[in-house]
């Protein structure tokens, strides 16, 4: 599995957290869960998170294109 993360403003994370779990997806990927996640290695989520004081946004994908 891969973690692909980023650090997001305190606002962005305030604004996810209002938001359900599509509604996160939908803003976080607005053109849609890209080809290569979907059908190569495979989407397996998101999640937003806060650590050390700072915040951020994880996507989960695979480790191969099988």
């Amino acid at each position: 599995m891969q973690e692909i993360t980023k650090e997001i403003t305190k606002e962005e994370y305030d604004k996810l957290q209002s938001m359900d779990y599509k509604e996160q997806e939908a803003y976080l990927l607005p053109d849609g869960v890209p080809d290569a996640w979907m059908w190569g290695y495979g989407y397996y989520g998101h999640s937003i998170f806060q650590r050390d004081g700072k915040y951020y946004r994880q996507f989960n994908i695979g480790n191969t294109c099988d």
